[in-house]
């Protein structure tokens, strides 16, 4: 499961993070891994890299690009209540453990 911020410092080029992020993009494109993000956070993407200067139509061909490299997987009402009651202190990823467990 890819955070949200590694896949934004890979596509916006973020320093100091970009070179890192980009090169697990690389690796899940080659297949050495199998990237997957959350249908919600394809969302949080767009409007990342809309409010981030890119504009709608460059956010739309990253994502179109992204979808190719990495799996989008849903977010089950199951995931959302096993993040709530997990003990790891950021939800985000809490949900995205449960997602990737599942």
């Amino acid at each position: 499961m890819f955070d949200t911020n590694v896949v934004i410092d890979a596509l916006t080029d973020r320093a100091p993070w970009a070179p890192a992020a980009q090169e697990l993009l690389r690796m899940a494109a080659i297949g050495t891994v199998r990237g997957c993000v959350t249908a919600s956070q394809v969302t949080d993407i767009f409007y990342l890299l809309g409010r981030g200067g890119l504009g709608a139509p460059a956010a739309k061909a990253a994502l179109k690009k992204l979808a190719g490299v990495l799996t989008v997987v849903g977010v089950a009402s199951t995931d959302v209540d096993d993040a709530l009651a997990s003990p790891m202190p950021d939800f985000e990823d809490a949900l995205l453990a449960c997602c990737a467990k599942r």
